[in-house]
């Protein structure tokens, strides 16, 4: 039971991470959205950040899942 909640939680991680990756900027575009984030100007900013949040917190849980494997 315990390794099946483990694969899940890793599948659901790997899915989510693959999900927020689709989006391609080009280097300008990501410098104005630096830019914008940086002045609260962004469009559905508050949406955005609570995606980086999600974004930081899943790479967390990831770290987190990779470290109990090793066994750390």
């Amino acid at each position: 039971m315990m390794r099946v909640s483990r694969a899940f939680v890793v599948a659901a991680l790997a899915c989510a991470l693959l999900a927020s990756g689709c989006q391609k900027e080009t280097p300008v575009e990501g410098a104005v959205d630096s830019a914008k984030d940086a002045l609260d100007m962004r469009e559905h900013e508050k949406l955005k950040d609570a995606g980086e949040e999600a974004k930081e917190a899943i790479d967390d849980a990831v770290e987190g899942v990779k470290d109990a494997v090793e066994g750390n």
